[in-house]
């Protein structure tokens, strides 16, 4: 994608910027990914807290609709591969959760 992207004149019409996501194919909520961590990793306690986190959203699935039609690319790795990817990695860094609480 980006070797056509780039290789387009730069007056070109296509916008040069657009979203890359994996869309609904590759979306989950909250309590599919907890059930997915548990699955993996094991029960875990969630502690309630009335902390205020305006970075929370409800529901979010972005769209790669226009870089599909503009620049014909399409999400080619799965949320699972992406899941699986950053549990190997924080498997092999040991305490890395824990550190990164503090």
């Amino acid at each position: 994608m980006l070797k056509q992207q780039f290789a387009e004149p730069l007056k070109t019409a296509k916008p040069r910027t657009v979203n890359l996501s994996g869309g609904v194919a590759n979306s989950m909520s909250l309590r599919q990914l907890s059930r997915w961590c548990e699955e993996r990793f094991g029960s875990n306690t969630v502690a309630q807290t009335n902390i205020e986190r305006p970075f929370d959203i409800p529901w979010m699935v972005l769209d790669a609709t226009a870089a599909k039609e503009i620049w014909s690319w399409q999400p080619q790795t799965t949320i699972q591969s992406v899941l699986s990817e950053i549990s190997a990695f924080a498997e092999a860094q040991g305490d890395w959760c824990e550190l990164s609480a503090s």
